[in-house]
């Protein structure tokens, strides 16, 4: 939060975009993140090994919507976001430790679950769109003075601070590896402390008790200035 002429500035960013930038990246460099402590890593090969085992069942298959536009890079449009967010979901997660527990997938592609549940939470808690509880996913209900996404926030804020990006960088007939802090990963964090004011702000000095923060990202509100534009309104900057 910032101020300009005495007037409070909340900055946010479209979650969905963010969630695409954060897989945008993972495609080129490995991801590093630290949970209760343990550092883990995140490689893009372990999403296409999670496919490849799941696929490998056939009809059986769980994970129906994963195609190949999802996991092979040649293939994928990285201007699209909804193949990016849905590979950051609970049945993605699911799927993982159920393939590794049989021996279909190696250990290490345990260390995706973590961080797929962290976003796909953050991701249900930044785009609420209902006053109820949807298909028992409890961030995807309002946000309350005494609703468990306060307590997802500050998990999720002390994550990704430790989250960076290792990629192989060749110096002469050397490789090394460097370090990079993306801003999706920034931006994400500046979200969830705009919410964070915004919620304080609403609710404590507007008495507002719910908030749907679907409001707060790029689709709605173009949505909304377009509804003004379509009155014959053009200057919808003030």
């Amino acid at each position: 939060m910032f101020r300009v002429k005495n007037q409070n500035i909340i900055p946010l960013y479209d979650t969905p975009h963010l969630i695409k930038g954060i897989r945008n990246n993972i495609i080129t460099k490995d991801l590093i993140y630290t949970i209760d402590g343990q550092e883990k890593i995140i490689k893009w090969e372990y999403f296409q090994l999670v496919y490849n085992a799941d696929k490998s069942y056939k009809e059986l298959r769980l994970l129906n919507k994963s195609t190949e536009a999802h996991v092979i890079t040649e293939k994928i449009n990285k201007m699209r976001v909804k193949s990016a967010t849905q590979l950051f979901i609970h049945s993605v997660a699911v799927m993982t430790e159920h393939l590794t527990a049989r021996g279909d997938l190696p250990n290490e592609c345990r260390q995706l679950i973590d961080f797929i549940l962290l976003v796909d939470n953050l991701f249900d808690s930044l785009n609420v769109s209902s006053l109820s509880v949807q298909n028992g996913k409890i961030y995807k209900g309002p946000i309350k003075r005494n609703s468990p996404h306060h307590q997802l926030w500050q998990k999720a804020k002390e994550i990704l601070k430790t989250t960076k990006y290792i990629k192989k960088v060749r110096f002469g007939d050397k490789t090394r590896l460097t370090e990079t802090i993306a801003p999706s990963i920034t931006n994400l964090i500046q979200t969830v402390e705009g919410i964070e004011s915004l919620w304080k702000l609403l609710s404590f000095k507007y008495g507002i008790d719910a908030m749907l923060t679907r409001n707060f990202n790029q689709d709605p509100i173009e949505n909304f200035f377009g509804n003004i534009r379509s009155y014959g309104v053009r200057n919808t900057v003030l």
